[in-house]
């Protein structure tokens, strides 16, 4: 049995690349795992749940969130993984670009975990865990 057999967590982001793989380990390890993501689902298997959630969206966070608790019950671990990258320098990136990109990777973590936290004070036990990229770390050429 493992540790996650009878938990559910909840994946941003979870539609491609590290939130997908990430979907797909904790469902490995017996999670039933629910993915937010603007798109469609791309995991088949029987203990996923796909929402198509826009994390930057207060309102839309909030209905994902009933929707779980309703559909699935009290979400347990939370990976904040969903993020808008650009490869645009700050100088010529539009004030739009930067706004959608703050809201995803900044405001959506906040407002997925607060949601969480609302069950998972209530169960007494839970888990959140943001990714980050190196990005931020990089330096541009030129």
């Amino acid at each position: 049995m493992s540790a996650l057999n009878n938990k559910i967590a909840l994946v941003t982001g979870s539609r491609r690349g590290v939130g997908r793989l990430v979907a797909e380990h904790l469902l490995a390890q017996g999670a039933t795992v629910v993915g937010f993501a603007r798109g469609t689902s791309t995991i088949d298997h029987v203990s996923y749940r796909h929402y198509q959630v826009d994390v930057a969206d207060p309102g839309a966070v909030q209905r994902g969130f009933s929707a779980v608790a309703m559909d699935v019950g009290s979400v347990q671990i939370v990976v904040n993984n969903a993020a808008v990258l650009t490869s645009q320098y700050a100088m010529i990136m539009s004030p739009s670009a930067a706004q959608e990109m703050l809201n995803v990777n900044l405001l959506g973590p906040f407002l997925v975990s607060r949601e969480a936290a609302k069950m998972m004070r209530r169960t007494k036990w839970g888990r959140i865990v943001n990714i980050g990229s190196m990005a931020a770390s990089l330096e541009p050429i030129g």
